[in-house]
C-alpha cells in the first residue's frame, strides 16, 4: 500500500521546514511520499520545498493557482496522488 502526505500550503516557510524534517525521519517500511501543493505563497515556501525535493525523492512541490481555498489545493494534492491512501 503506497500512502501520500499531502500538505497545502502559503506562505509556509517558517514551519513547513519543521513539518518536512518530521515526516522525512519516520520509519516506515511502506511506499509513500510527500506532496507540497503551494497554493500561492509570496515567501520562500516554492524554494523551501524545491531543496528538500532535491534531497529526497519523497517530496515532491505541486503548484495550485493560487485559489485562496485550502480545500482547492488539498484537491490539488489528490489529484496528483498515485496512492493508495492520502493523508493530510
Amino acid at each position: 500500500m503506497k500512502i501520500s502526505v499531502v500538505i497545502p500550503a502559503r506562505n509556509e516557510e517558517e514551519r513547513l521546514g519543521a513539518q518536512l524534517d518530521a515526516l522525512l525521519d519516520q520509519d516506515w517500511d511502506g511506499e509513500w511520499d510527500v506532496l507540497v501543493v503551494d497554493n500561492g505563497s509570496t515567501d520562500g515556501t516554492p524554494e523551501l520545498v524545491e531543496r528538500y525535493a532535491a534531497q529526497s525523492p519523497r517530496v515532491r512541490y505541486l503548484l495550485a493557482d493560487g485559489k485562496a481555498q485550502q480545500s482547492y489545493a488539498a484537491n490539488v494534492g489528490v489529484g496528483a496522488s498515485d496512492a493508495d491512501a492520502v493523508v493530510f
